[in-house]
Parts: structure tokens; C-alpha cells; sequence
């Protein structure tokens, strides 16, 4: 049992290591993270730590937890986001409302959205749609290899149309 504690205990220390990491890259704006599964449950300290608002955000092929979602659309560095990419991030079994939130506050900026490989399906893609038509600098969005039917991707390129 102490054994499993000490462990623990380490690993929590080496993640606030790494986490304070952030917080000494003051001129910070492009943060790509791939397979990063040690920071689950991390994410809000991560964004949290950053000195500058960033450009870019890219969390990849990595198992987000609710805390994390949720701390997306709260974080203060992310509301100048000009690319968005969670790639491999699987949101099927997740609220999307705080995703649909952080898209609300980055409607002026954001330019690159890619969540391919999300597993997202039909009504989470209908909870997006109302911050996707104010995203008026959007420019690239990948939906690949989710769950989406096409009546619904019909119903958002009708409605970026017009």
C-alpha cells in the first residue's frame, strides 16, 4: 500500500513540475500536445499556468476527462484562439457545451477547427452548430471519421451557405 502512495505521490510532484514548466514561457502562443494522458484531469493547471493568450491549441490522441472539456471554455489564454485542433480526441461520451461555449468566444478569431476522429455524433454536432455560424473567420474545418449522418452535414453546409 505505501508502495502504491509513494508512486502517487511522485507522479502528482512531477506533474506540477512539468505543469510550472508553462508558466516560464512568457512570449508562449502556439501549445501543440500529442498523447499527453499523464495531464488528464491537468488540463485547467496547464491553461491556467500560460503567461500569453495562445494562437494555436492542439490536444491530440488524448483521453480528455469532463474537468478538461469543462476548463476549455473557462480559460482566459484561449480567447484569442485562432486554431482549435483535438484531433483523436474522443467526445461521443462527453457535454459538448463547454467546446460549444469556448467556439462562442472565439467566433471573431478562429480560423482552423479539426475534430476528426472524435467519435462525435449527431447531436453533439447540432449543439455546435449555433457557435459555428458565428465563427466568421473560419477558413478549415474537419469533421473526418465521426458519427455524423448526412442529413445533418447537409443541414451545416446549407446553413454555412447562407
Amino acid at each position: 500500500l505505501s508502495n502504491s502512495t509513494e508512486t502517487r505521490d511522485r507522479e502528482t510532484k512531477c506533474i506540477k513540475k512539468f505543469i510550472s514548466q508553462f508558466s516560464k514561457f512568457n512570449c508562449l502562443q502556439h501549445l501543440c500536445m500529442f498523447c499527453v494522458h499523464f495531464l488528464r484531469d491537468h488540463m485547467n493547471q496547464v491553461l491556467g499556468s500560460l503567461m500569453t493568450p495562445l494562437e494555436t491549441l492542439s490536444i491530440t490522441y488524448y483521453l480528455i476527462s469532463q474537468k478538461d472539456l469543462d476548463s476549455l471554455s473557462r480559460s482566459q489564454s484561449l480567447f484569442q484562439l485562432k486554431h482549435l485542433d483535438l484531433s483523436g480526441v474522443v467526445l461521443c461520451d462527453l457535454d459538448i457545451m463547454p467546446l460549444r461555449g469556448l467556439l462562442e468566444k472565439v467566433a471573431d478569431t478562429l480560423e482552423t477547427l479539426d475534430l476528426k476522429w472524435c467519435r462525435m455524433n449527431d447531436s453533439q454536432l447540432y449543439a455546435l452548430l449555433p457557435a459555428l455560424r458565428h465563427c466568421c473567420q473560419l477558413t478549415m474545418v474537419n469533421f473526418y471519421s465521426n458519427n455524423f449522418s448526412m442529413h445533418i452535414l447537409k443541414d451545416l453546409l446549407q446553413q454555412q451557405s447562407t
